[in-house]
């Protein structure tokens, strides 16, 4: 909804993205993931929804 929500102001667009970022990384903190388990989560995440190549890649810090 968001992505749809934010369409045509690329601003909001990129500060949408550094925060899904940031909440990746958290995420995968507190699950305990790796940087390759988290690469795959949003691989397939952009399979399902379409958004190959979309989105970028999170690296864990």
């Amino acid at each position: 909804m968001a992505p749809r929500a934010y369409h045509g102001d690329k601003v909001a667009q990129a500060e949408l993205k550094r925060v899904e970022g940031e909440i990746d990384r958290i995420a995968a903190r507190l699950w305990g993931l790796s940087e390759e388990e988290l690469r795959e989560i949003q691989a397939n995440s952009e399979e399902l929804t379409g958004e190959f190549g979309g989105t970028q890649r999170i690296e864990l810090c």
